[in-house]
């Protein structure tokens, strides 16, 4: 009853608090507010979205992304990712992550990586859904900014469960960082 309230301030709300829910029955309510003409609502919905997806994906211990029944949502989530607002934009990107959109948000994250690193930051223990070979990209892109090294959660968010497969990303990286002290890890 709170989501179509007349008030923004609160349908955000209300769907703040749908989002505490394990259900994906909030469905109705957030497949609305995606629409909303206001930001706060929208924003508050695809956190919802995100949250619900990510505690689902917890209980059951699947890495696999959610079916077809949400298709309607994805479809909504993808144009809220063209949102002039980054917090938008933020949000989308989190709720497309456990949409499993993994192809449709590589443009936008990519976008993100080199213009507004930032951006993704909130993502950041998020982005293991990627395959490696997205996040692996994204590290390349990341590491070439020369504030790579403020983004601490962010590298860790892309490195995490990658093992072997970032070992000539770590070297190449070390070597960087040796080299601007006239001396790399192989002199050593």
């Amino acid at each position: 009853k709170l989501c179509v309230s007349p008030d923004p301030a609160v349908r955000a709300a209300a769907m703040r608090a749908l989002g505490g829910s394990t259900q994906l029955s909030i469905a109705a309510e957030v497949t609305s507010l995606l629409d909303d003409k206001e930001l706060e609502p929208r924003i508050a919905a695809l956190g919802a979205l995100a949250k619900v997806l990510d505690d689902a994906k917890d209980q059951s211990g699947s890495k696999k992304p959610p079916g077809a029944e949400l298709d309607p949502m994805r479809a909504k989530v993808l144009l809220r990712l063209t949102s002039a607002e980054a917090r938008e934009r933020a949000a989308a990107l989190k709720a497309a992550l456990f949409l499993g959109m993994h192809a449709e948000i590589n443009p936008e994250l990519i976008r993100a990586a080199r213009k507004e690193p930032a951006l993704l930051e909130p993502l950041a223990s998020h982005l293991k859904l990627l395959d490696w070979r997205r996040r692996s990209f994204l590290l390349d892109i990341v590491v070439e900014r020369p504030s790579f090294s403020e983004r601490k959660e962010l590298l860790e968010g892309l490195l995490e469960d990658a093992h072997d497969q970032a070992l000539p990303l770590l070297w190449r990286l070390l070597d960087r960082g040796t080299k601007q002290f006239g001396v790399s890890h192989t002199d050593v």
